[in-house]
């Protein structure tokens, strides 16, 4: 089953959701929703689907965390610095860039 996409990325196949990777045979979503009875935390989930597989319409959990809104933002921030530096440079050496920084973080 191959997905449609809206203008922004959503997938139209699984509302709600942002169509991360789609080869033809294999489709990742991202979602993010708050998690209503943990007030300030939200359920990020990463969720695949095989054309391939037993059953090809069955949504396969990859990743899945309860985060903050804090961290939200940083991850945010972090996508944000990650795609400015990709403007004019190569994709190796913006990934040390951001990777550095975050390292650095935290350290006295």
């Amino acid at each position: 089953m191959s997905a449609q996409t809206s203008p922004t990325g959503t997938s139209v196949a699984l509302p709600g959701a942002c169509l991360l990777a789609q080869t033809g045979v294999y489709e990742e979503y991202l979602s993010i929703r708050p998690i209503p009875a943990l007030p300030g935390i939200h359920d990020l989930l990463v969720r695949s689907r095989l054309d391939s597989a037993r059953d090809p319409d069955a949504l396969h959990t990859r990743y899945r965390a309860g985060i903050s809104r804090e961290a939200l933002s940083r991850l945010h921030t972090f996508l944000g610095e990650y795609l400015a530096l990709q403007g004019g440079r190569a994709a190796g050496t913006a990934v040390v860039a951001v990777g550095a920084r975050a390292a650095g973080e935290g350290q006295s």
